[in-house]
Formats: C-alpha cells, structure tokens, sequence
C-alpha cells in the first residue's frame, strides 16, 4: 500500500491508458456507463458533475460506482475507490510496466441470506415438481414464479428445498446456477417500501442505494440489481399482502406498489429468479404470465400417496396400506392437515388409524375445518398460549410468553401446554446454537387462523360492549391480551398495527358508518372500562387507546382516570387535554423530547446506554425496555461526549460550553463541574494510568488541548497542546497510552508519565474524527499496540501499524465522512458510522466489509458495539435526524428506534408588507403567523428535515426555505405551491437571500462556494470561489450592488456579485463567522461567531469601526432592526441581547424561558420595537426592547397539550420531564403517599 502515501510526482494515468491496462485482466468487462464513470472519476470528476453531463440521476451513478469499485477491488487485490483510482492505476501501471500479468478473478461462492426460512425436517416425494421448477429457473431462465396452493399443502417446503439445492450446488461460478440465495417472508405484511429497501440490501449487502424514499427510485434500481449477480429469491406467503375478503387477489389498501414491484420483475431482462409462494393469485399475475414467457404459474397439488404415509407414518401412525390410503384421501393430501389428524391419532387412538375411522370423528379435508376441530380440543391455558403467539408473531422465548398473561401461570402447567401443543404440529420450536433458550412460534398458516379467529372475537366483543357486566368484561379477549406490544422490535409493533388492530378497525368501519363512529363505540368501550373494569385491571383500556390513536392519530378529551392503561404506544400520537389522573401507565412508550444525538455510550453490562444531544441534555435509557431511566440537564450547549467510568457509578459528559460534567447515575445529580477548557469539548475518556491506583479522565477541545484529570480530586494535572488544530477524538491503552485524532489530519500516540509524543500517523487527507486501539496485549516495551484504526472526514477508515507508522490497509466504502468507530466485545468486528447515512460492519483485519446498514435520515455520528457477550452482536447508533437505533448487526435488522421530538425553531423573517410572520421549524414545516391573533393559518410541508433558513423577496411574492437536506424550495406566496426545487449540491443550506430586483437567490451552506440562482431559468448562473471554509451566511446590501458573505475560515467577504469579484476580506474574527446583516443605509455590515464578538464593517472601505462584547459563548444569530438602531444577538450562552449600534451599549440581555433561543427577528415598522424570538421547544417568544420585557408567546399544540397526569404511576422522573415538555400537566404521587 505504499503508494496511498505518494502524493508528490505521480505522473497521470490517462483514461484510455486505464482502459487499455485493465482489457488485459481477466473477467473485467465494463458496462458503458462504468466506463464513463471510470473516465470522468480519472478526470477527478464528482458523481453530481456527472449526472450533470451525463444525464443520469446522482444516486444511479453512486450505485454502478460502488459496483464498480468493488469489481475493481476483488481483480486487483486491494481497495478501490473513487479517491485513490487514480493512484491505484498509476502503481498497476508501474507494474505492469516491469513485469506484465494476468490477474484472475476469484471464483464467487454461493452466498446465502435465509431470513426466516424453516428448517427442513424431512421432506417428502415431489421430485417431478422440482424437476419442473428447475428446468424453469435454471434452464430457461424464468424471472417470476409463482407456486399457488391451498393453506398447508407444502408450498413453502417445496420452495425450502427448491432453495436448498441451488445452495449446494457448485457450478455458480461458470454460470450455470445461481450466484446468491435469498429468503423473504410476507407474513407480517410490510409496506411495499419497507420491504423493497430490505430486499435491495439483501440482495447486495454491501450496496449504499437502499436508503431511498421513494418506491419509483428503488423500482429504477431493481433490475440492475438482479442482472448484477444471478440470484435466488423466494418470497414466502404472499397472501398476506392481499385483501382478506377479497375474492379477486386485490392488494391491501396502501399496498398496491406490490403490483409495481413485481411487475418489474419482468419489464427488463435480466439473469435471476424470484419465486412467490401464495394460497391466492395476485389478479393481475394471468396477464403477466400470457405477456411474458419469464412468468410461470405452479399450482401445487397435493402430495402423492406414498409421500403422504411416509409423513404420517413418521408421525407415530402405524402403516396399514387400505387405512393409511382413505386417510389420506380424506384429507385431500394435505400435508398440514394430515399432521395435525395424524396428532390426534397417535395422543388418543394410540397411533391406529382404524379406531379413529370408527369413532365418528367428522373426516374434513381443508386446513381451516380441521384447525377448528383442534380448537375445539383445547384447554384454555393452550388457547391462551396460541393466542399470545399470534400476537408476538416472531419466536418467544418460554419466559416471555409466561409473563405475558394476566395472571401468571404456574410454569410447570405452561411446559405441558407447551409440549402438547408442539406435539401436535400446531406450533414450532426454534433452537439456536449459541445455547440460547427455545423460542415457540406457530406455522404462518396456523399463525393467520389465529389471527383471524382473534380479530373476530375482540369485533363482538366491541360491538357487545353495552350489554356486558363486569366480569364479562374482564373475561374478554380485549381485556385479557395486548394487542399491541410497544417493547418488541418496531418491525413487530408495525405488523401488530397492520395485521391485528387496523383489521379490527376495518371491521368495525362498515357497522359503524364512518370513522366518527367508530371512535364513538371505542369511547363506548372506554366508558365501560372506566365504570366496571377500574378493580379488575387488565389490557382494556390500553387496548381501546391504541386503537382510537390508530384511528385518530391525535385523541382529545379521553377519559382514561383511575384506569390500568398498559401496554399504550403513543410514539407519534398526540393525546391532548385528556385526562388520566392516577391512571397506571406500566409499558407504555411516549414520544420522547430530545434532540439530534450526538454521541452514544454502553456501560459495562450492556444493559444502560446513555445519549447526549443539540439540546445540551444526556439521557440514561435501559436498552432492554427502551425506557428513559434519567435525563441529565445542566450544559448549555452540544454534549459531545460520554463515557461511564469503569468501576464508579459515574457518567461523564464533554460538552460545546468548554466543561465536563461527572454525574451521578443513580440519581442523576451533577457531582462536579470541570473547567481547565477554553473552548468546545469534543471528546472524554477513561485513561488506565500505571502509575496511579485510580484511572485519569482524558478530554480535548477545539484548541487541539488535551487535559488529564485526577480521579479523585477532580483537579487538571496535566494540560499540553497536542495538535496545532482541534483534537477530535481520543482513545485510551490498558497500559497507560493514548491516541489522539485531530482536525490537522493526523493521528498521535502519546505516552501519558511523559507526555510524549511516540508517533504521529500522517496519510489522511482531512480530520481524524475517530480512533481506535485495535489489538495488543502490552508486550511490547515501547509501543503497546499492534494496530491502530483511525475514521476520516476524508471518507476512509485506515488500519495502522504502531510500530512502523505505515498504514497497512484503507477501508474504502463509505462515501463520505467517518464520524464515529466501534470495535465488538471480540475486537473482530469493526462499525463505522458515516455522513453518508449508514453504518458499516467491517471484518478490519481483511479490510472486507460485511454488511451496509441504511436507515438513518442523516449524519451516522456515534455508534457503540453492546460490550456482553449475550449482545455483542447489538450494535446502538445515534444521528442528526433525532434517532437512537438499536442494530442486530449479523442481520443489518433494527430491533428499536427511539424517534426524539423537539419542533425547534430556526428560522424567522418577517413581511415587511403583511406584517405576517414565517417560520422554519424542525419538522420540516414551513409556517405563516398572522401577528395580529397570534395564530398560525398556513402550513406548508416544505421539507424532509430541518428548515434553517427562510428568505422572502422585497416585493412579497416569493418565498425560498432550505435547512437540513440539499434541496432548495420557491414558493409563490399568492398560491402556496411551490415553483421550484432546487439542488444545492451540499449536504445542507444554512443561509438564503434574495436580491433586492427579485431575479436572484443566493444560497449558502456546506460548501466553501456561494451559489447565485437564476430565478428565471432556476439554475446557478453564477458561483462566488474565495472562503476556504464553509460559507454559513449571505446577505444583499439594500441598494443590491454588494454581497456579504462569512465562513468558517473567520472571514466576512464583500463581493461585486455581478462581476463575481471580491472586494474586501474583512479579517479580525478569532473563529467561525456565522451571522451578518446589513444596516438598513447599506453604510455599514454587522458579522459575529464563535468568538462572542459582534464586529461592525464600513461597508466602503471595509474597516472595522466597532467591536460589542458581553456574550460568554458564541453567536449564532444577529438580527437588525428596520430604523438600524438596535441590533439583536442569540448567543449559546443562552441569552440574547440587545445593543445601541449608535452607543455600542448593550441595552437588555434577555434570558428567554425554555431550552434555548434557534432564531430571531424584528417586526417591521410601526412596530420596529418588537423582537420575536423562536425556541427550540417550538413556541414564538415576543420582546418588547423598548422595555426589555416579555410580551407574550405563541405556539402551536404540542403532542400532550393539556394531558392531566396527575398522580400517574408507571412513569420513570425521566418521563415526566419529558411529558411536561410536551405539554402535559400535573405530578407525580407524592413519596410519602406512595
């Protein structure tokens, strides 16, 4: 790999000697536009110049790159990626040069994703339809089969053992079978979306392209997916995703993108095959299959004569030829019903068939007639049992079934309910090899007849509720099950929702006449539950909730007082001025109020992960319920990091506002306050120190200043400048060493007796954002550590060897920068978190990656591998879109996503015509106030992610929002439609303006390039190259001939923007420059940032002609009023002031109420006066500055507006924290009392 590090004298490689080169490698074969892209990335083209010139969208051309890329590595032995292509080519050529070779591509194995298959054990007969299937799939090539049969006649056994032949044969390689196998089951009825974002990573796991939001993207990616390797897919019970009383094979409301998906399937050529298994034909499938020679239809018939004894007989029936033959006649060789006959024939007639002939025992053929004979059979403890497992719906384990009930079951009568069940096929038990206990679930036939018998039961019990008494009611299967288990993975509770309770509601729709109906008979249900169930709690009114949010999706003026409401799910639901006083909410989960999270850790048991956010708050939540346990507040910006200390009770934070803060994990109080830093904190560590009985904390900041910190003493007693640019990330040795990552794109080791610097690691072309100490037992005298691994703004992961320096191999796949890295309890595995919006798992030591993990919105910024060995395959995640993910890892499956809400406000204009004030919230929303009645009457759905910035044009009749995604949206005020998107090219925008004629836009965000839009054609007509930095503002002087613009690299420009020349680069600013505005004269410009200080520019000949201090932390926003007098500063010192730009006085410092201030503005005259600010809470505050004093506030509903929680109980201190800023009222029952 020496050539990554010869950045000086390469000689070029031309694309056509790049062509020319790899034609000579054996099985490379480039498709016309991977030969372009090969071209243009030679060319240092980026993927979005491409789509430009080639006509393509950018997210395609990532796609086929990545392919690329990967085909180039596996030739060539080593990583390619579009970064180092240029390099590789030139070390290939040098080669080539001295010695020409072949290099041979490795033969593919079979890979195989098996999700939850069965487990074959036994199979019977068949052979003529597998020989048909095969000559089908292999020989002539069949993109679509279909195997339809009734319930139970083995569709999915053929399908296993279809699979399972592919698996084992050999010859993919030489392209006569199938390159990759993969296994999906419909059961649980995912959403067209959801299940082609799956697919498409099961397909290529490695694949970055499954994280998009529209069905129509991932349909234009399927075909080139499947003609990429020849692949296997069975797609297990289709029947699920069609309408129940449907006779017609319609899909399910919201499901017909099925009908797209598998259309797509046949509309372009390409070399796999996807088999389907259903009971139902989908309606539209007999045309597919008379336009298409690539579509089959199998109707599965029943299983042969000797296959059937064969089965029974394996079943404990004795073999008797003329018996064993009308058995199997009468049950129309059906190999389900033949197991569960064959159970009752072995329990009760001792395994003879002719007894159980002569007993009169009605003879029914179908699956569902015999079901209902066995049901009859039950005991109610075995009802109960089927019951719970339908509604879990995935294997549980025998511990979670027991606590299950209502009432706990003697476990030793759960065993033989268990047993007897099992017994009789009626449920399956699923053994893992790691020692884990079995885990029952049922048959997917047997699974939906339950399901079904469910859902009628809890209808009548619905439509019955006036006419029950008390214990009716209790007795009921409404009351005695949860029909929603809020604390199983989401993808359970979304199946729960879609297969159980929207089923009931679509049941009750017809009798009821409308939706408003409905919620009556639901509020019926609760009224009864409130008078006649209040002494005889159980799963009720829980249930009753769930189903009126379902419905509803906000429920208002509920009565739910005194009442056990278990079990609620109101992620997502409002609930507002409703009432539930002294009501018992065990297991229910609420929306929950936190920010975008910014770092993630695991104590040592793997059972607490704590969370710290943009609100400055930490979160201590138990992994296993998902619950908050403790919300820490006490900083007062970002909390960067968090590590537990490892033998104390102790929670350590870095934070924006340059402390530390130890906590106590019990109880959540802050036990001390570090302060040595003089800027940002970005990281804090345990350091084991050799020399001292007691660990060190080891943090850095934004100065490139380490501080080493006594344990005991909480004293700094080492502080060194480690870095001549920020230190970013920090990771401590066993034997008393650590690494430090820095902005200077270096890493270091250091030795901490001597504060020396062992080694600097130099290779990465931008900030180390994380390191890793990878293996290393001490042994050596020196250096401790065999290899190191570092993350990079620059894209790449390296592997380090400490001894020399070098580094040993670059772990290319992400596409852009690495923020975090975690290593497994093992130190085998290795996960990346990357602004590209995935995580990848990583074998590190062969540089392979094993599986992509797509999901999050935005930035991956913190990940942690569970440090247990029970869980080390769990992987906890945390972003910029307000997420905490739980991972399975192996499987890339999310067993849990905790969604933070907070509708902050950041962005404020006003109308200078209407007077109507507009805002850009968290949510995405764009939103118009009318001053005079305080209320909001438009709302526009502006964007997918934070709006930032808001700018309106001089005459009124334009509005431009942008924030958090690329995009760029036009708006026409008169019509509220939006004129025009359009693609910033970066990864957000943070600063709009129009020009003062309205023919121009000018954007800014996170690029170093200052974007001038053409609002006539609406496309960039002009780009402004100066700022090494990002460009965080923009503003137009009032007159329109100047451009004012500020960066991160601490400079404000002015510009001449219609020749693109700079005029003055305005220097005195000690860090970032975030804010400008100009006076309302244009005579002179106003700038502040990171330095806290507000500095005044002589627009003419840009001098500084005055400096305001007060603020302790830095300036995000400033604000100008429309006389020019005052100017309004929003600092993270969590005050905004007001100055006399005449006096250079600060006339007010405002501390605004709530979490913090995310923007300001002043109304326009007569009311020049008024400064509005927006919270992070969502609500509008407004100043009087005249006075100083608070005038009023405006807000929109929050989700618990009203909610009376008064004496509760159930509620973590976290929740009610949490509750209350989102609107509820009311307090905890009183210690004493409880």
């Amino acid at each position: 790999m020496e050539f990554e590090h010869e950045k000086v004298g390469i000689e070029f490689v031309t694309a056509d000697e790049a062509l020319a080169l790899l034609d000579q490698m054996q099985g490379l074969r480039f498709s016309t536009v991977q030969e372009q892209i090969l071209r243009r990335a030679i060319a240092g083209q980026t993927y979005r110049r491409m789509a430009q010139q080639m006509g393509y969208e950018t997210d395609y051309l990532k796609y086929v790159g990545s392919k690329l890329w990967q085909d180039l590595s596996t030739t060539l032995g080593q990583p390619v990626s579009k970064s180092n292509v240029q390099a590789v080519l030139h070390q290939l050529q040098r080669q080539h040069k001295r010695s020409p070779v072949n290099t041979p591509k490795v033969p593919a194995k079979i890979a195989c994703d098996w999700g939850d298959a069965p487990v074959l054990q036994s199979f019977y007969g068949r052979q003529q339809d597998l020989a048909q299937l095969q000559q089908w799939c292999v020989v002539e090539s069949c993109q679509l089969v279909m195997l339809q049969g009734q319930g139970g006649i083995g569709k999915t056994t053929l399908a296993r053992q279809l699979a399972q032949q592919f698996a084992e044969e050999i010859d993919a390689a030489h392209g006569q079978g199938f390159e990759r196998i993969v296994w999906r089951s419909l059961r649980s009825a995912p959403t067209p979306l959801e299940f082609l974002k799956d697919w498409m990573l099961a397909l290529d796991p490695l694949a970055q392209d499954a994280v998009f939001s529209e069905l129509a993207d991932g349909l234009a990616l399927l075909s080139g997916r499947l003609s990429q390797q020849r692949c296997f897919v069975v797609l297990d019970n289709s029947e699920s995703l069609l309408r129940s009383q449907s006779l017609t094979g319609h899909y399910l409301p919201g499901y017909e993108g099925y009908q797209a998906i598998f259309e797509q399937l046949v509309k372009e050529p390409h070399q796999s095959c996807v088999v389907l298994t259903g009971r139902e034909l989908p309606a539209h499938f007999t045309d597919l299959q008379a336009h298409s020679k690539a579509v089959q239809i199998y109707p599965v018939e029943p299983m042969a004569l000797e296959a059937c004894r064969s089965l029974v007989v394996e079943m404990g029936v004795t073999d008797q030829a003329d018996e064993s033959e009308v058995l199997c006649d009468r049950y129309s060789g059906n190999p389900l019903s033949l197991k569960l006959v064959a159970s009752t024939i072995r329990d009760l007639f001792n395994g003879q068939i002719q007894p159980f002939l002569a007993s009169g025992t009605p003879l029914l053929g179908g699956v569902q007639q015999v079901l209902d004979q066995q049901f009859e059979r039950f005991l109610p403890l075995e009802q109960q049992v089927m019951d719970w497992l339908a509604i879990y719906r995935e294997p549980i384990t025998l511990d979670e079934l027991k606590h299950s009930f209502l009432h706990l079951p003697d476990m030793a009568s759960l065993i033989e309910a268990l047993d007897s069940l099992w017994r009789r096929s009626l449920l399956e038990k699923v053994v893992s090899s790691d020692g884990a206990p079995p885990r029952f679930t049922q048959q997917p036939v047997i699974m939906e007849y339950v399901t079904r018998r469910l859902i009628e039961r809890v209808v009548g019990e619905l439509n019955a509720v006036d006419t029950r008494t008390a214990s009716a009611l209790a007795g009921t299967g409404l009351n005695r099950y949860s029909l929603l288990t809020p604390a199983a993975p989401d993808y359970v509770c979304n199946a729960q929702k879609r297969l159980i309770l929207q089923p009931i509601l679509a049941r009750l729709l017809p009798q009821y006449g409308s939706p408003q109906g409905v919620e009556q008979q639901l509020r019926r249900w609760m009224k009864s539950c409130h008078g006649q169930l209040s002494d005889c709690p159980g799963y009720g009114a829980g249930n009753g909730v769930n189903l009126l949010c379902l419905l509803k999706g906000t429920v208002e003026n509920l009565n739910g007082s005194g009442l056990a409401l278990w079990r609620m799910d109101l992620r997502g639901c409002g609930l507002q001025n409703s009432n539930l006083q002294g009501a018992d909410l065990q297991g229910t989960r609420f929306t929950e109020t936190f920010g975008s999270v910014l770092c993630v850790a695991v104590d040592a048991t793997g059972q607490q992960l704590a969370t710290g956010d943009t609100n400055g708050e930490i979160r201590l939540w138990d992994i296993r319920t998902g619950q908050i346990q403790h919300t820490f507040s006490g900083h007062s910006s970002w909390v960067r990091s968090l590590c537990f200390h490892p033998t104390q009770p102790w929670l350590v934070s870095a934070s924006n506002d340059h402390t530390l803060k130890v906590w106590a994990i019990a109880t959540g109080a802050c036990l001390h306050t570090l302060t040595e830093h003089r800027h940002w904190v970005r990281d804090v560590t345990v350091v084991p120190f050799p020399s001292s009985a007691s660990p060190r904390l080891a943090s850095c900041d934004a100065d490139g200043v380490i501080c080493l910190w006594d344990c005991e003493t909480w004293q700094c007693v080492q502080r060194f400048v480690a870095h001549d640019q920020a230190v970013r990330s920090l990771a401590a040795h066993p034997a008393g060493y650590f690494l430090s990552g820095s902005e200077d794109s270096t890493l270091k080791l250091w030795n901490l007796d001597t504060e020396h610097c062992l080694r600097t690691f130099v290779g990465h072309t931008a900030a180390v954002y994380s390191v890793q100490f990878a293996v290393g037992d001490g042994s050596s005298t020196e250096i401790p550590c065999d290899r190191i691994i570092s993350g990079s703004a620059d894209g790449e992961i390296r592997v380090w060897d400490s001894q020399t320096g070098k580094c040993l191999h670059t772990l290319i796949g992400h596409d852009d920068a690495v923020w975090d890295l975690s290593l497994s309890a093992d130190r085998q595995y290795l996960a990346s978190g990357s602004a590209d919006s995935t995580l990848r798992i990583w074998e590190w030591p062969t540089g392979q990656c094993l599986r992509v993990l797509p999901g999050h919105h935005h930035w991956v910024l913190s990940v942690a591998f569970l440090p247990t060995s029970q869980t080390e395959r769990w992987l906890v995640s945390g972003g910029y879109d307000q997420t905490v993910r739980l991972w399975e890892s192996t499987t890339g499956k999310p067993l849990q996503i905790w969604q933070g809400y907070t509708n902050g406000i950041f962005a404020l204009t006003f109308d200078a015509h209407s007077g109507e004030l507009v805002s850009g919230s968290q949510d995405g929303q764009v939103r118009i106030w009318q001053r005079q009645t305080e209320q909001c009457h438009t709302t526009i759905p502006a964007h997918t992610a934070q709006v930032w910035c808001i700018a309106l044009s001089d005459d009124g009749q334009w509005l431009a929002s942008g924030g958090l995604e690329s995009t760029i949206c036009l708006w026409h005020r008169a019509t509220g439609k939006c004129h025009a998107r359009l693609d910033a090219g970066t990864y957000w925008v943070r600063s709009l303006a129009f020009s003062p004629d309205g023919r121009w836009l000018v954007s800014a965000g996170a690029a170093t390039e200052i974007l001038l839009w053409d609002l006539t054609t609406a496309t960039v007509g002009r780009s402004l190259s100066g700022h090494s930095a990002f460009a965080w503002a923009v503003a137009f002087s009032p007159d329109g001939h100047w451009l004012a613009s500020c960066s991160n690299d601490a400079t404000v420009r002015l510009w001449d923007w219609r020749t693109g020349d700079c005029q003055h680069v305005l220097h005195g600013h000690k860090g970032p420059v975030e804010s400008l505005v100009f006076s309302p004269d244009g005579q002179w410009l106003a700038s502040a940032g990171g330095d806290g200080i507000i500095r005044l520019w002589s627009v003419e000949d840009g001098q500084s002609i005055a400096e305001f201090s007060g603020h302790t932390d830095q300036i995000g926003r400033l604000a100008i009023n429309a006389t020019g007098r005052w100017i309004a500063s929003m600092s993270n010192d969590q005050t905004v002031k007001v100055w006399d730009s005449h006096t250079q006085q600060c006339l007010h410092s405002l501390t605004p109420p709530g979490r913090g201030i995310g923007a300001i503005a002043f109304a326009p005259q007569p009311q020049a006066q008024l400064l509005v600010c927006g919270d992070l809470e969502g609500q509008l505050q407004v100043w009087d500055c005249d006075k100083g004093a608070y005038v009023q506030q405006w807000s929109l509903p929050r989700p618990y507006e009203g909610l009376n929680l008064t004496y509760a109980t159930g509620l973590t201190p976290a929740q009610w924290i949490s509750l209350q800023h989102l609107g509820a009222i009311g307090n905890p029952l009183p210690k004493r009392i409880r």
